[in-house]
């Protein structure tokens, strides 16, 4: 967090990964409005991932499809570039030679898989509808996570809950809702701007 707050007082651009969570079938929240106004000033750089494409095409419903469009489209989508293996399926782009996108010599499924581990040791007792969609959560993060950026963003009130294993293990890794987010900020911003 530490260094989140570094960032704001040095006015560097604060990366953020966009969680599906965090788009609103009734239409974009206040908060989500909000750190949209400070990306388009370059205050923050909000993305999603090459898994919020999966889950917006496969999970909404074509009436609610339209609301969501529009916030959907605003975020570009990380794309790790994983190392090829031969025998194991992969999701992701590939690059043949060469380590793909890493960190600290760990993959996004290095991560995902370790991240599985922690967050969710009952993983095998969970519905297949669950396994799915804790499946798609955690790819988001991991993907988050081998990009190196600031702040992951999600409503997943459960998600969260079980992240503080995950948060303990990797004190670099923040996870906030849109509202955490835009609070934080305020207060980072209304501080620096007092010295």
């Amino acid at each position: 967090m530490e260094r989140i707050r570094q960032k704001c007082r040095r006015r560097k651009t604060i990366m953020v990964t966009v969680d599906y969570s965090c788009l609103n079938k009734k239409g974009e929240s206040e908060d989500m409005i909000k750190l949209r106004e400070r990306s388009q000033k370059g205050l923050t750089n909000m993305k999603g991932t090459e898994h919020m494409d999966k889950e917006f095409y496969e999970t909404s419903p074509p009436t609610v499809r339209a609301r969501l469009r529009e916030q959907f489209e605003f975020f570009q989508k990380l794309y790790p570039e994983d190392p090829a293996i031969i025998g194991k399926a992969r999701i992701g782009r590939f690059r043949i030679g060469g380590e793909g996108t890493v960190r600290d010599g760990k993959d996004t499924f290095d991560y995902f898989n370790e991240f599985k581990t922690l967050m969710y040791p009952d993983f095998d007792d969970l519905s297949e509808e669950n396994k799915k969609r804790t499946n798609n959560d955690l790819m988001h993060l991991a993907i988050h996570y081998v990009f190196e950026r600031d702040v992951f963003l999600t409503m997943d009130k459960k998600f969260r809950k079980r992240s503080e294993a995950l948060t303990q293990r990797f004190p670099d890794l923040v996870i906030m809702t849109p509202r955490e987010l835009v609070s934080f900020l305020g207060s980072v911003t209304t501080r620096s701007e007092q010295k």
